[in-house]
């Protein structure tokens, strides 16, 4: 299984909201969870990161991307 973290290292380089939360888990790779658990990482941002309610929006959106992807390939197995 791919975590999070790592599949959305991915978008690191696009000038998009998602490469900014990329970038940002990137740099906080020390503070970030290591849990691939939803509620673990959306409390962090929100508590911990004091995301903004764009972040949060964005890491929303990225974790629905990431849930499909996780689909697709548990179908191609």
């Amino acid at each position: 299984m791919i975590f999070f973290r790592t599949w959305l290292k991915q978008f690191n380089e696009l000038p998009r909201a998602i490469g900014d939360l990329a970038r940002d888990v990137e740099a906080d790779h020390i503070k970030f969870p290591k849990s691939n658990d939803y509620v673990i990482i959306k409390r962090y941002l929100s508590m911990e990161a004091r995301a903004t309610p764009d972040c949060m929006a964005t890491f929303e959106e990225a974790w629905n991307e990431y849930q499909s992807f996780l689909l697709a390939k548990e179908v191609d197995s």
